[in-house]
């Protein structure tokens, strides 16, 4: 196409150059006719002839233009979709490869989580640019074989593909995130519970009244730590309980650390 347009570059030039002559035929014709030339009847009828094989001649290369451009844009909206589709076809595969990872703590997940961020975005801007595409497409005259539409179509259906796959990585990685902190959570409730029991472990019973009085004063300490704990733990128990009726992936083992919590 673009070879061909650069041919009809050439013709439009040569054509401009010879317009001079035709309109040197007007000028020739007009003379004669005033001179009452005495062949100016046939002079007259070639004149029209001419001016007819000229004007089918310019309107000839502004339709063959027209058609090329069209089939130009045409052409360059096919390429434009493929490039689309090769766009998203990395983005589903980007997809795939990190399905099955979630993260293995907190900070891992929330890279995950900033890189799906991102992920999203580049599909909300594919979106609107197959969209841009759509609307083009619209305006021109699609090819016998429906190449613009047929594609329009796959790449709607990939794109839907993507977005619900997307939707669920998200849904995971929130999850996964969700389990994490729970966890983290549990575990410092655990080392709290048990360097309690390790300090009443090495309480001593005494017998002097003076020694008692101190004792039970560490005993009132260390129950007012476990009273002021306690909220935090009931907390992360119903975060837990939380996350089992809604379904969390790993259900049976957050019921299993919330119930030894």
């Amino acid at each position: 196409i673009n070879a061909a347009l650069t041919k009809l570059n050439s013709l439009e030039l040569d054509i401009v150059a010879y317009e001079n002559r035709i309109n040197d035929l007007a000028t020739i014709t007009q003379f004669l006719e005033a001179e009452n030339y005495y062949g100016i009847e046939e002079i007259q009828q070639n004149k029209i002839n001419v001016d007819s094989l000229w004007l089918n001649l310019q309107n000839s290369l502004k339709d063959y233009s027209s058609q090329l451009l069209q089939l130009k844009d045409l052409y360059e909206l096919s390429s434009s979709l493929d490039q689309l589709q090769a766009s998203l076809f990395e983005v589903k595969e980007s997809l795939q490869k990190d399905s099955d990872n979630l993260g293995n703590y907190s900070t891992e997940v929330e890279e995950y989580l900033a890189k799906q961020k991102l992920v999203l975005k580049n599909l909300e801007n594919h979106e609107i640019t197959l969209e841009e595409r759509s609307n083009e497409a619209q305006q021109m005259e699609d090819t016998p074989d429906n190449l613009i539409q047929d594609k329009l179509i796959n790449l709607n259906d990939l794109l839907t593909e993507i977005k619900s796959m997307a939707k669920i990585r998200s849904e995971l990685l929130n999850q996964s995130k969700d389990f994490h902190n729970l966890m983290e959570n549990v575990e410092d409730h655990n080392s709290f519970i048990k360097q309690m029991q390790t300090t009443i472990a090495n309480i001593s019973i005494v017998t002097e009244f003076s020694e008692i009085v101190s004792q039970l004063r560490n005993f009132e300490r260390i129950t007012d730590e476990i009273q002021a704990r306690q909220p935090s733990i009931i907390e992360t128990l119903n975060q837990g309980n939380n996350l089992v009726e809604n379904k969390h992936y790993a259900e049976s083992q957050i019921a299993d650390t919330c119930s030894t919590l």
